[in-house]
């Protein structure tokens, strides 16, 4: 098995290598390049996005996407979608769709057939963005993880045109894909030539930047999953009226990685009769979808998704916000190094957060770290309650929670300083729109 695995490591490394070259040579053979601007037409500022999800849809990372990209002007960005974005829905930056490929069912199979087949979607797709990039006139391209082929595709493009690449890693693009054994392998072997070619590697926290140093010998930059709002409360949202019933809320996907975060809590709810507990789930998930994997009862509703002004007044309304990562082996390294998109929004909100994670995970390291929220580190019931009525209970417990989280939102998740580390490292520079508001922006769900 290892030779096999040997050998198809190297058939992917020479296929890339020769597919970058044929493609370079056919690009020079029909002019692909040729009509760069004038040179009184400057256009070095302008970047590429590449993301299978964009703005609006829910995703977290379609979400940081939008606030980054909030303080460039739009002439300056061209937001590629390698995905079908939703329809009809309103947008600040014009978004480009990728066709699709053949052999999408692919990337998940195993055997040499499967593998050829994803080469042969990298290159397609590789040779799409050039086109794209090339006729956008841009200067460099930012890839996205969330989509095995994007990364791979997006360091074809650019080595097709000179350009430099900048892997924006929203999750471990090797971890992410542990649950699909064909995917994750290949992951692995497309990694080091995308980090040995990329200009900069853009990570959301430092827990998966030493992971990613640890792999390339590169330093990746952190940049902060900013929070929605630029006005943080001046006192603590939480106040007496909510101890009865106490209200639990969370704003966010809901899927493999904290199913059983939910049910632990809600296992929970036996050990807090006198608090009358009750979780209230904002998410794109259907109720049915979550009743199947045990989430569910007469203290759970679930409510359909919403944008993030209306997520912010919820999170405000709540007695405790909630966060929670399964304990299992087969995500325990996504897990690990992950970054929740709505972590910045909790710090602000002024209201406590509980969170039941691992404890070496960067959410559990960062909340004790800086006393920013209460930690549970196994999944156990009677802990999670305990740990819920301490900060309801505890009026000080409280306060020092919420303060200090207030105070690691105000200095590293507020999306000003955020979008300055994304544009400081880009091998371009765009010009920031200053004093722009976020909030101003169309509603994008939570």
């Amino acid at each position: 098995m290892r030779i096999v695995a040997r050998a198809e490591a190297v058939m992917i490394g020479l296929s890339v290598d020769l597919g970058v070259t044929v493609a370079w040579l056919l690009v020079r053979g029909l002019r692909l390049t040729c009509r760069w601007p004038a040179a009184e037409d400057d256009c070095s500022s302008r970047f590429a996005v590449v993301s299978h999800v964009v703005p609006p849809t829910w995703s977290g990372q379609a979400m940081v996407l939008e606030r980054l990209l909030a303080v460039v002007p739009t002439e300056q960005t061209v937001l590629i979608a390698s995905a079908q974005p939703i329809a009809a829905a309103p947008t600040r930056t014009p978004i480009i769709v990728l066709a699709g490929e053949p052999f999408e069912a692919a990337w998940c199979r195993p055997g040499w057939r499967a593998t050829l087949a994803v080469l042969v979607r990298c290159f397609l797709r590789g040779w799409r963005l050039a086109s794209i990039v090339n006729r956008e006139r841009c200067a460099a391209v930012i890839a996205c993880t969330g989509d095995l082929i994007d990364l791979p595709a997006g360091m074809i493009a650019c080595r097709i045109l000179g350009l430099p690449l900048v892997a924006y890693y929203f999750d471990d693009y090797v971890a992410q894909w542990s649950w699909a054994p064909a995917a994750h392998a290949r992951a692995q072997v497309f990694e080091p030539l995308i980090l040995r070619t990329a200009h900069q590697v853009l990570v959301p926290n430092e827990r998966l930047g030493t992971n990613v140093a640890q792999r390339s010998g590169k330093a990746p930059r952190v940049v902060r999953n900013p929070a929605w709002t630029q006005q943080l409360p001046a006192v603590v949202g939480w106040n007496g009226r909510h101890r009865t019933p106490c209200r639990i809320v969370y704003t966010g996907a809901v899927y493999h990685v904290n199913y059983a975060a939910f049910r632990c809590l809600i296992k929970s709810f036996a050990e807090l009769g006198d608090l009358q507990p009750e979780l209230h789930i904002y998410t794109a998930q259907a109720a049915d979808q979550l009743a199947q994997e045990g989430i569910q009862g007469p203290a759970v509703r679930v409510f359909g998704h919403v944008d993030p002004g209306q997520a912010w007044e919820k999170q405000r309304e709540a007695s405790v916000l909630f966060m929670g990562f399964s304990f299992d082996d087969s995500v325990a390294a996504t897990v690990q190094s992950s970054a929740p998109g709505k972590l910045g929004d909790y710090l602000a909100s002024g209201v406590p957060i509980v969170a039941l994670a691992p404890a070496e995970s960067f959410l559990a390291v960062y909340l004790r770290g800086q006393q920013c929220g209460e930690v549970v580190d196994r999944p156990d019931p009677q802990a999670v309650a305990a740990a819920i009525r301490k900060v309801v209970s505890d009026a000080a417990r409280r306060a020092t929670l919420v303060q200090n989280a207030l105070t690691c939102a105000r200095s590293e998740f507020l999306a000003a300083a955020a979008a300055q580390d994304f544009l400081g490292a880009l091998p371009v520079h765009p010009r920031a729109v200053t004093g722009r508001d976020p909030r101003t922006l169309e509603p994008t769900a939570s």
